[in-house]
C-alpha cells in the first residue's frame, strides 16, 4: 500500500507513481481521503503523479485539494480523445480546467437517453 510506502522510505522526490483508477471500489467519501493523500505525497515529499480516473469526486478531489494547498502550478488534466482511428488516442492539455473532462462523463447521461421511452 502506499501507507507502507510510505513508512518505510521508499517514497521521495524522484518516485513517479503511476495509478490507473486508484478509487475503484472507494466510497466517495474515501475517494476524497485519497485524493487528498496523493496531493500531500506530492505536496511534502515531491513524489510524482500520474492518476488515470474516470471519477468526478477523484478529478474534483485533485484540483480542489491542490488549489486549497497552494500548488496548482503543479497540477495538469488531459483528456484522452479518440483519433478517427481505432485505438488511437490525443490528450489534450487542460491545466487545471477539468470542464472538458466534465463534458466527457456528460455522455454517459446521453446514452441513457437512448435507452428511455
Amino acid at each position: 500500500s502506499l501507507q507502507m510506502l510510505l513508512n518505510n522510505g521508499s517514497l521521495n522526490g524522484d518516485t513517479l507513481l503511476i495509478l490507473d483508477e486508484p478509487e475503484a471500489h472507494l466510497h466517495p467519501q474515501w475517494i476524497v481521503e485519497y485524493g487528498r493523500f496523493l496531493v500531500y505525497l506530492n505536496k511534502v515529499i515531491g513524489v510524482k503523479l500520474l492518476v488515470a480516473s474516470h471519477n468526478p469526486d477523484m478529478v474534483s478531489a485533485l484540483k480542489y485539494i491542490t488549489e486549497k494547498e497552494g500548488n496548482p502550478e503543479k497540477l495538469n488534466f488531459y483528456l484522452a480523445e479518440q483519433k478517427s482511428e481505432a485505438y488511437q488516442y490525443d490528450y489534450k492539455h487542460l491545466g487545471t480546467d477539468i470542464d472538458a473532462i466534465f463534458e466527457s462523463y456528460n455522455k454517459s447521461y446521453e446514452k441513457l437517453d437512448n435507452y428511455a421511452d
